[in-house]
C-alpha cells in the first residue's frame, strides 16, 4: 500500500486562514511604514527645493526682504482676518510667477483652487511626485504642502504641512532675523520638540526638528 502525503482540504483551509490573519495584522503596519517614508521623502524634497529656489531668485531679484508682495487678507467689521477670494489669489499668483516659479520644477500652476479642507481660494502648484502646494499671500507667503495630493484625509499635520516665506517678519516666525523660509509654527515653543509633542502643536515643526522622520512619538498618527 502506498501512503498518500497530500494535504487534506481542511488543512489547506486552516493554513490559508492563518496566512490571512497574519497578513491582516502586518499589512497595515507595512503600509503605514511605506507611507511615512514616502511623506518624509516628499517633505525633504520640497523643503530643499524651496530653499534653493529662494537663493537662486535672490541672485536675480535681490534680497527677498525687498521683494514686492501684497497682502490678500483684510480685516472685517469685527477685526477678523478675511482672505479676499479674488484679489488674494491674484496677488499670490503674481508673486509665485515672478519670484518662485522660474526656479522650481513643477507640472502646472493654477491660480484659483479651493482645497476642501480650507475653503479659501488659493494658488495650487502641482509637482511630478503627486504632491500639491496650496499657496496664499497674506502677511507672508503661506504654503500648505499636501504630500498625497487630493487623497484623504487632507488634514493639517497628517498629510498637509505648513511652510512660509517670510523675510519681512523672520524674527517672529523663525526666531532668526536672517531666515527667510521655513516651517510655519507660531507657537512660543517652536524650538522645543518635546514641548510641541506634549501640546500636540505644529506637527511640521516637530518633523523638521526630527530630520523629517515620523518618529514613534510623533503625535499625529499617519
Amino acid at each position: 500500500m502506498k501512503k498518500n502525503n497530500a494535504f487534506t482540504l481542511a488543512e489547506v483551509l486552516i493554513t490559508l486562514g492563518i496566512i490571512g490573519i497574519v497578513a491582516a495584522m502586518t499589512l497595515p503596519v507595512l503600509v503605514g511604514h511605506y507611507k511615512k517614508k514616502e511623506y518624509t521623502a516628499r517633505l525633504k524634497k520640497f523643503n530643499s527645493m524651496m530653499s534653493q529656489a529662494i537663493q537662486l531668485s535672490e541672485a536675480v531679484n535681490g534680497d527677498a526682504k525687498y521683494w514686492t508682495h501684497t497682502n490678500g487678507a483684510h480685516a472685517d467689521e469685527n477685526g477678523n482676518g478675511v482672505y479676499d477670494p479674488v484679489k488674494g489669489p491674484k496677488y499670490t499668483y503674481e508673486f509665485i510667477m515672478k519670484y518662485i516659479a522660474p526656479y522650481i520644477k513643477y507640472t502646472r500652476i493654477e491660480q484659483s483652487v479651493i482645497p476642501d479642507y480650507t475653503g479659501e481660494t488659493m494658488v495650487a502648484i502641482y509637482f511630478a511626485d503627486g504632491s500639491i502646494a496650496y499657496t496664499k499671500s497674506a502677511g507672508c507667503i503661506d504654503f500648505n504642502l499636501d504630500v498625497n495630493g487630493p487623497n484623504k484625509p487632507n488634514k493639517r499635520d497628517y498629510d498637509t504641512f505648513a511652510f512660509v516665506i517670510c523675510p519681512w517678519s523672520s524674527s517672529y516666525y523663525f526666531d532668526h532675523k536672517l531666515k527667510k523660509w521655513g516651517t510655519l509654527c507660531d507657537n512660543p515653543s517652536r524650538n522645543d520638540r518635546e514641548a510641541l509633542i506634549q501640546a500636540k502643536k505644529c506637527g511640521v515643526r516637530i518633523l523638521e526638528l526630527s530630520n523629517w522622520e515620523f518618529t514613534d512619538d510623533y503625535p499625529f498618527k499617519i
